[in-house]
């Protein structure tokens, strides 16, 4: 039993091991290599613009604002004062030497007053002394009219005693007088920076907002009058040199639908001083006022517009979009496309230059094509 058992063993195990080696010999199928991946080429593309030619302009806008050519701002020439009162608001219509505020002026008034009552006493006061040495004087030569000898000489000595009498007390009398007057002149100068007056015809466009118990702060604009008779539009600045007298112009408004025809004007011929300086120093010397051929009531004060003005010019000339032009160590370029396509650099040179194009004079040919990046 147990050689049988051994037998059966063997043969399975004999079994076994020639299916195993059956499976290794069955054939394994081939796997192909991937297909390589063909992309399709795309050509890239470029923004481009075409070289042309025709006439170049240089042109600029330059602001300009419809306000009085004649206002003045006002303010209080003291600080730490209590701000009485203001008089005026705006859109009120004043006069030159108006009263339009005040600071608080504590017995300043009484006190100049009284100097004022004090000089016209030592002005009476001078006028006596005057009556008086007239009516001795006048005495004295009548009692020398009479008087011959010693009796004359003394009287004559006597005469000029009085005399000098009189001189000292009319020279103490001008001395207290211009003492009087300085010290008046001190007192109404002190009222003066406490009170704003208006210095011209004209309306009252601005007016600081205040509140009970302020104080004033010295040279802070209060008040502002506009002789609005002298409204015109104005270029302050650098930009008043191109706009000499009797220039015409056209301004159109920054809304764009409204267009004046103007003529640039002396600021002489509305009132104001051109020996005084403008509201900043720069624009002391230069400013240009424009008066409109024809008046438009819709304008209020502070309305802006805009005057073209030619600076330069080229005619018959090539030029680009300046967006093509590229700029590498001092050389003047554009890209252009070869005839295989690719992008290659063309060096040119260039001329006038507006806002958005360029004039070329060498490099390129009219109708070429440049790349804008």
């Amino acid at each position: 039993m147990q050689k049988n058992a051994m037998r059966w063993k063997i043969m399975i195990t004999c079994l076994l091991s020639l299916g195993l080696t059956g499976c290794q010999l069955i054939p394994v199928e081939e796997e192909l290599p991937a297909a390589p991946v063909i992309q399709e080429y795309e050509a890239e593309e470029y923004e481009q613009a075409v070289v042309v030619r025709g006439n170049l302009v240089l042109e600029e806008k330059i602001m300009c604002r419809y306000v009085p050519a004649k206002q003045e701002s006002l303010a209080f020439e003291v600080s730490g004062e209590y701000i009485e009162n203001i008089y005026v608001t705006e859109g009120q219509q004043v006069q030159a030497g108006q009263l339009l505020a005040e600071l608080v002026k504590n017995d300043l008034p009484q006190q100049i007053s009284d100097q004022e009552y004090q000089l016209q006493v030592l002005t009476l006061e001078k006028e006596h002394v005057m009556e008086n040495r007239t009516l001795e004087l006048q005495r004295q030569d009548i009692w020398l009219s009479r008087l011959s000898g010693k009796e004359l000489e003394k009287q004559q000595r006597q005469k000029e005693d009085i005399e000098e009498d009189f001189e000292e007390q009319l020279q103490e009398i001008e001395d207290s007088l211009y003492i009087g007057e300085l010290r008046l002149a001190e007192l109404k100068e002190e009222l003066s920076k406490r009170q704003i007056y208006a210095g011209i015809d004209g309306i009252v466009t601005y007016v600081r907002w205040t509140e009970d118990g302020q104080l004033s702060v010295e040279e802070q604009k209060m008040i502002t009058i506009a002789d609005m008779s002298t409204t015109a539009f104005k270029v302050a600045g650098e930009d008043a040199i191109y706009f000499p007298v009797g220039t015409q112009v056209v301004i159109t408004r920054s809304s764009g639908k409204e267009v004046h025809t103007a003529v640039a004007i002396e600021a002489a011929s509305l009132g104001v001083n051109t020996s005084a300086t403008e509201n900043t120093p720069e624009e002391a010397f230069q400013v240009a006022y424009f008066q409109l051929d024809q008046p438009d009531p819709t304008l209020e004060e502070g309305d802006s517009g805009y005057i073209v003005v030619e600076l330069d010019s080229r005619e018959d000339v090539l030029y680009v979009d300046k967006a093509a032009l590229k700029t590498a160590d001092n050389r003047q370029f554009v890209y252009v496309l070869n005839e295989d396509g690719w992008k290659v650099m063309q060096d040119v040179t260039t001329g006038l230059e507006t806002e958005k194009y360029i004039e070329i004079t060498s490099g390129l040919e009219e109708g070429d094509s440049v790349l804008l990046e």
